[in-house]
C-alpha cells in the first residue's frame, strides 16, 4: 500500500485545465520524481497532495485512508513541502530560519534534531550564525531544505530543489536528497529537471505532458524507451 496516493486528481485554474484525471501512487521510504515540460502540472500535483490548491475532482489517500488534504493538517500527518524560489527569511540567521519549523519541541530536541541536520548539510554549520540573506543561491536552498526536514515529516515535497544554481550546487543538492532518504528514511517527492542527475537517485517516475501522465516507470526503463524525447523535445512519430 502507498503512503500518499492521488486518484483521478482535476485541477482547473480559471479556464486552464492544469491536471486531468491524474494518478500518482507514492511508495514508503522511495524517491519518486515527477517530470515534464513546462506547464505539464507537475508543481500542481504536489500542491494537490498537499492542500494547496483544490481539486475540482479526484481523491487523496494517505495511508490507505481518503482524506481531504488541508495544509496544516497534512504537516501533522507526518509530510513537509518545499516550494520553489529558495524561500528564506533573509534578515534571521541560519539557525534561527531552520528553528521556525520546530517552535512545538523543546529546545533541546531542537538543537539535536538542527545538529542531525548539519550532519548532512555541512556547510551550514559553518554559518549558523550568518544572517540567511548573506548566503549562497545554493545555501539558501539547503536552508529551505533544512527548514522543511526539521519537524522530521515522513514524506517531503520538495518542488524545483536546484533551480538556478550551479552544477555544483546541483550536485551538492542530490546527494543531500540521497542522504535525506537513507539517514531519515523520508519519503521523498521531487519535481525537478535536471533529468541525467535525478534518474540517478529516483526509484520510480511520472512523466507528465499537458496535465496528464504520459508514462510512468522506474528511471532506467524510461531511458530506453523514446518517451523524454517525444515529451521534452516534442518528437513525435
Amino acid at each position: 500500500m502507498p503512503i500518499l496516493e492521488m486518484q483521478k486528481g482535476d485541477v482547473w485554474y480559471g479556464g486552464v485545465h492544469a491536471l486531468d484525471t491524474v494518478d500518482v501512487r507514492i511508495e514508503a521510504h522511495a524517491i519518486t520524481a515527477i517530470m515534464g515540460p513546462n506547464g505539464a502540472g507537475k508543481s500542481t500535483v504536489l500542491k494537490g497532495l498537499f492542500g494547496l490548491i483544490p481539486m475540482r475532482s479526484g481523491d487523496i489517500f494517505f495511508e490507505g485512508k481518503k482524506i481531504i488534504p488541508i495544509p496544516h493538517e497534512m504537516a501533522r500527518r507526518g509530510m513537509s513541502c518545499v516550494p520553489q524560489g529558495r524561500r528564506v527569511f533573509r534578515s534571521l540567521t541560519v539557525e534561527e530560519n531552520i528553528s521556525l519549523g520546530a517552535l512545538h519541541v523543546s529546545p533541546l530536541e531542537r538543537h539535536s534534531r538542527i545538529d542531525a541536520l548539519y550532519d548532512i548539510f555541512p556547510a551550514l554549520k559553518h554559518k549558523r550564525k550568518d544572517q540567511a540573506g548573506t548566503l549562497s543561491g545554493g545555501q539558501q536552498q539547503m536552508l529551505a531544505i533544512c527548514r522543511g526536514l526539521i519537524s522530521q515529516p515522513r514524506v517531503l515535497l520538495l518542488d524545483e530543489p536546484t533551480l538556478g544554481l550551479t552544477p555544483k550546487f546541483v550536485s551538492e543538492i542530490f546527494a543531500c536528497i540521497q542522504d535525506i532518504r537513507l539517514k531519515f528514511e523520508t519519503t521523498i517527492v521531487i519535481v525537478e529537471h535536471n533529468l541525467k542527475t535525478l534518474f540517478s537517485i529516483a526509484d520510480y517516475a511520472y512523466v507528465l505532458e499537458k496535465g496528464r501522465v504520459y508514462a510512468q516507470g522506474k528511471p532506467d526503463e524510461l531511458l530506453h524507451t523514446s518517451v523524454l524525447q517525444k515529451v521534452f523535445l516534442a518528437i513525435h512519430e
